[in-house]
């Protein structure tokens, strides 16, 4: 785990203001905890890196924006700060991701195409969170795109490649382009109903959402089924929970409008339950 650095320089700072390691652990984590992470033996989860940062008076994008020039330190601070924006999106926490991307020094340490893809799909979402008809959204999605997908290939779609066609495609319904977003909308039914590949990233299921919505309001009921379907196994199969209540309310939904009332009710149900397995218990 040599390769990370966070560790690293949360000690420098510790050091750096003479506090020990029971000062900044306190009802955080325990010390030998501390201990590891400072080694890079474990990498801490976002929640505990940021009450780390904050008991150093430091933000977390400060602490992993410390300049190194080893290549693999490198390449192991871009992972760290994709996951950062991950989470910051995740979490709605848009003027936190904000910020950091608007870091001109972020761009320094993303060299693959991969990290760039990631790097262009967050700014757009950051984009159309604030202007969901955002036309230097669209360009930075087909561009994150453009990355890594070629048409007319048998390859599967990754996890960021279905979670930017479903943005590219919420895109173009939002500015009531049905056509435009029809083939998207084909291309991730097709890919995601195969049972062969394995998909991963929660973040889909928000996607999965925001297309289903856009298709609903464009009175597209019979396809915003299928991908709310698509989603819903997908997720109880890896015991996903992230964004599956609000797909279960708007299936409820499409079934009160077509006065099935009592399917209805018994998805809202299901939301009211997902809901409460997935809130953090006190």
């Amino acid at each position: 785990m040599e390769n990370f650095v966070y560790g690293t320089t949360l000690k420098k700072i510790r050091k750096e203001l003479k506090l020990s390691q029971k000062d900044v652990s306190e009802n955080i984590c325990s010390q030998a905890m501390l201990s590891r992470i400072e080694n890079n033996d474990v990498i801490p989860n976002v929640m505990i890196m940021q009450q780390l940062c904050s008991r150093l008076n430091k933000s977390v994008d400060e602490v992993l924006n410390h300049k190194t020039s080893h290549p693999n330190q490198q390449q192991a601070q871009a992972k760290e700060l994709l996951e950062l924006i991950s989470y910051y999106h995740s979490t709605e926490q848009y003027t936190l991701l904000n910020k950091l991307i608007k870091d001109n020094q972020l761009l320094d340490y993303l060299t693959d195409d991969s990290q760039l893809q990631a790097y262009d799909y967050y700014k757009a979402c950051l984009l159309s969170f604030y202007d969901p008809q955002s036309s230097q959204a669209l360009k930075l999605f087909e561009k994150s795109l453009h990355y890594t997908y070629e048409k007319n290939n048998n390859l599967p779609l990754s996890d960021m490649e279905i979670m930017i066609m479903c943005e590219i495609a919420t895109h173009h319904l939002n500015n009531n382009s049905f056509s435009q977003s029809l083939p998207y909308i084909n291309q991730i039914l097709k890919k995601f109903e195969r049972p062969d590949i394995e998909h991963h990233r929660h973040e889909l299921l928000r996607s999965l959402y925001n297309v289903c919505l856009a298709l609903i309001n464009h009175s597209q009921l019979e396809l915003a089924n299928s991908l709310i379907d698509c989603g819903i196994t997908w997720a109880k199969e890896k015991h996903i929970y992230y964004y599956l209540d609000q797909l279960f309310l708007i299936k409820g939904i499409m079934k009160q409008d077509t006065h099935k009332i009592n399917e209805a009710i018994e998805l809202i149900k299901t939301m009211s339950h997902v809901r409460t397995i997935a809130s953090p218990q006190p």
